[in-house]
């Protein structure tokens, strides 16, 4: 929808990626050590996997549910950004989790972790088990990722030969990077399949690329560390391989869901390209 594509532009500006001590510090003066029993450093570690510490952090579940913000919250369940029914269980509006004041998302992962379930309703299922070596990753990740301005993003895609190659257009590749990582390098969402995106294309390590998790297809050849860098010329690779495939840009649900058919002006607007 028109209105789900504002809020995200509307929210990308207001928006930031928090150090990791920064964001302790943030939950520790909000009361969230202790809170129902649940580690200040629980927290912290929800936090980095669900969202890499990322106020505008956006994931688009196969059940077609969506996750907001930097506790990964759910508008089927907990908030409401008019795209369907919801319990809305927080009483808000899920734009109101994807700003840079973080006292809303906090409240919410209160009413959250209130739930029956306590913290499990906060945490995706793949991220329970996942193996140490991908905390590493993703740490080492971490300090060398950036998120992108929409208009950079989009010169280096046309760099890079994006615009037309296998018949998408420019914009198409922006407004799928921006639903699918929020133009973050570091973005990381595990599934529920137990497979894990990764990268501001969100690739995944059970077809594209190999994380020493289980057994992968590994079309790309790649390291999915490779993927997390501000270097971002092995994603660009990859990506290429994975529209190359016969479902093309249908890969990606971020692009099904929001990009589409749809006019997408918008996304290259002001970049003089």
């Amino acid at each position: 929808m028109r209105s789900l594509v504002l809020l995200l532009l509307v929210s990308l500006a207001s928006a930031k990626v928090f150090d990791r001590c920064d964001w302790a510090r943030t939950l520790k003066s909000h009361g969230m050590d202790g809170y129902r029993d649940v580690s200040l450093a629980d927290w912290v570690c929800l936090t980095q996997w669900e969202s890499g510490y990322n106020t505008a952090a956006i994931n688009h579940n196969r059940d077609r549910s969506t996750d907001f913000g930097i506790f990964q919250i759910n508008n089927r369940w907990w908030c409401d950004d008019g795209s369907f029914r919801t319990e809305n269980g927080c009483n808000i509006k899920c734009s109101e989790l994807q700003k840079d004041d973080v006292s809303v998302a906090i409240t919410c992962a209160k009413r959250v972790v209130r739930d029956p379930l306590g913290i499990k309703a906060c945490i995706d299922v793949a991220g329970v088990s996942i193996m140490r070596s991908l905390v590493l990753l993703l740490l080492v990740s971490l300090a060398s990722a950036k998120v992108f301005d929409r208009c950079d993003w989009a010169r280096t895609l046309w760099i890079n030969g994006m615009d037309g190659y296998r018949g998408y257009s420019l914009a198409d590749w922006v407004c799928l990077c921006q639903w699918e990582s929020g133009y973050n390098t570091a973005a990381i969402n595990h599934n529920r399949d137990r497979s894990t995106d990764f990268g501001i294309f969100q690739i995944n390590n059970r077809w594209w690329c190999d994380d020493g998790s289980f057994r992968t297809a590994n079309g790309c050849n790649i390291k999915c560390s490779e993927l997390l860098t501000d270097d971002v010329s092995v994603a660009i690779t990859c990506a290429k391989r994975v529209v190359r495939d016969p479902k093309g840009m249908a890969a990606w649900y971020g692009w099904v869901d929001h990009c589409q058919n749809r006019d997408l002006s918008s996304y290259l607007a002001g970049c003089g390209l």
